[in-house]
């Protein structure tokens, strides 16, 4: 286990594989957002948390996958429990398999976007493709999910929070995917929360 310190943004080593980033939102040159939106386009599979004092910036990372936003003042008390949830995060990252049409495929939970179920068919997205499972029922696959990171938006669609990019009025819209799911009206509430509750933590 190592901890590198990098000034800025240019002098990171994308060829390195971290776990882990600690980003500044406010660095010379490229700042940390922009940064993490391009670590983003190129699937760098590190956990990105980011240190600001500057809250009025945090919408422009939505979408990206962020675990959390820690103010600066707050880092050392929060760094105990900022651990701790990060060791559960990484046990996301853990592999298991898909029985799909195409075959067995290896993912991690955090490759899920979405699932959604069609007629006799399961459909799960995941940043890789979009792969059909049959025989499987959508409660028994939520079921083996981490159920404080996905949750159903209606009774057809379980969605990955961390992908949720916006919610306006019934329809929620995912990053990576770009895909428009409806919201049904007793679930609102609780999309609601969920989604607010994943932006403060």
């Amino acid at each position: 286990q190592t901890l590198d310190y990098y000034p800025d943004c240019t002098s990171f080593p994308l060829d390195q594989p971290y776990t882990v980033l600690f980003l500044d939102i406010e660095l010379p040159g490229m700042d940390g957002i922009q940064f993490a939106k391009q670590l983003h386009q190129q699937k760098y599979p590190a956990i990105i948390v980011f240190i600001t004092n500057k809250k009025d910036l945090i919408y422009d990372a939505f979408g990206m996958n962020v675990f959390r936003f820690i103010p600066k003042d707050q880092l050392e008390s929060r760094l105990p429990a900022l651990f701790e949830d990060l060791a559960k995060e990484y046990h996301k990252n853990t592999e298991f398999l898909l029985e799909t049409t195409k075959g067995t495929v290896t993912c991690t939970y955090n490759d899920v976007i979405y699932v959604e179920k069609i007629g006799q068919s399961l459909f799960v997205q995941t940043t890789k493709d979009l792969y059909e499972l049959r025989y499987v029922s959508i409660q028994d696959l939520y079921d083996t999910f981490d159920r404080s990171s996905f949750l159903f938006v209606n009774r057809s669609v379980f969605v990955n929070i961390a992908y949720v990019k916006r919610i306006h009025k019934l329809i929620l819209e995912l990053s990576s995917c770009k895909k428009l799911i409806e919201i049904s009206r007793r679930r609102l509430l609780d999309v609601q929360d969920s989604f607010h509750q994943f932006m403060k933590s």
